[in-house]
């Protein structure tokens, strides 16, 4: 990589420290000052396990959301159980941050989007791939909006799921007609 290609980056306003040096603003950035080095250490004890049983990076090749959704949510209860055999919390953690990481790789075309094989349980039939795909709409998913030729790979990863899966559920309302 040719670092003479990268840019400093400027938000325009600085902090100034009681030593009279200054640095650009953290606002906008995240704060990983704030994460904690505890659970950090979990996950990537939970990393290690994982690549010894998968392979390295196994699961960045794509593996459908209900599955994270499904593997979560089982380790979780195991933990409420009282189950202690193995790290429950970091696994529900984990696979929630999958999910996440999944949503990702979907906006940037690295995932297929048949990958968000959930049914869509909003009632809401919604023309904007963002929500379409991640059934909300405060994710990086918005940055698809727009994008050329997405509307055809929606539409083809639907007819892939419905073909697979059959038809989405249909949920009555609670309304009375």
């Amino acid at each position: 990589m040719d670092s003479s290609n990268f840019v400093l980056k400027d938000s325009g306003s600085r902090e100034e420290f009681e030593t009279g040096s200054r640095r650009d603003i953290r606002s906008g950035k995240g704060r990983y000052d704030l994460m904690s080095p505890f659970v950090l250490d979990r996950d990537a004890r939970l990393l290690e396990l994982g690549a010894a049983k998968y392979g390295e990076r196994n699961w960045e090749k794509g593996q459908p959301i209900s599955r994270f959704i499904d593997s979560a949510m089982r380790h979780l209860l195991r933990y409420v159980q009282g189950h202690r055999d193995e790290d429950h919390l970091a696994a529900a953690r984990w696979n929630i941050g999958a999910i996440m990481h999944m949503e990702e790789m979907t906006v940037r075309g690295i995932v297929p989007m048949g990958l968000f094989d959930l049914p869509d349980w909003s009632g809401v039939s919604a023309e904007d791939p963002a929500q379409d795909c991640t059934r909300h709409g405060n994710t990086p998913m918005k940055s698809m909006k727009g994008k050329k030729g997405m509307k055809h790979e929606m539409t083809e990863s639907k007819k892939e799921r419905k073909a697979e899966y059959g038809p989405k559920p249909k949920m009555k309302s609670g309304k009375k007609k």
